[in-house]
């Protein structure tokens, strides 16, 4: 998963792949920032994580991008203090998928 690039890395399932986007929205009443060091994107029906898709350390207020399959999917997101963020079960259809992490995303 390139960070705001055109070079999108990730799972791949051939016609019918849509963009799934990342948004490092993570910031405090205080305005301090996390960045992310880790995005993980697995099939639903997957028993393991997978390895990391971030190809660098997604600073706030960037966004990263990767093709994959349409498929139903979990997310992990693991930001810069090994907080976790994650989605389960979602669909990833015709029209991509853009998740805006913030702190209120935190498992």
């Amino acid at each position: 998963m390139g960070c705001g690039d055109d070079d999108p890395a990730g799972p791949s399932g051939g016609t019918g792949d849509v963009e799934v986007t990342i948004g490092n929205d993570l910031e405090d009443e205080d305005g301090e920032t996390y960045d992310i060091i880790g995005i993980y994107i697995s099939p639903s029906s997957s028993s393991t994580w997978g390895e990391n898709q971030l190809s660098e350390i997604l600073e706030w207020g960037y966004s990263a991008s990767g093709t994959f399959a349409q498929d139903t999917y979990d997310i992990r997101i693991v930001d810069e203090d090994e907080d976790t963020y994650t989605r389960w079960e979602v669909e990833v259809n015709g029209d991509g998928y853009t998740w805006n992490v913030t702190l209120d995303d935190m498992d």
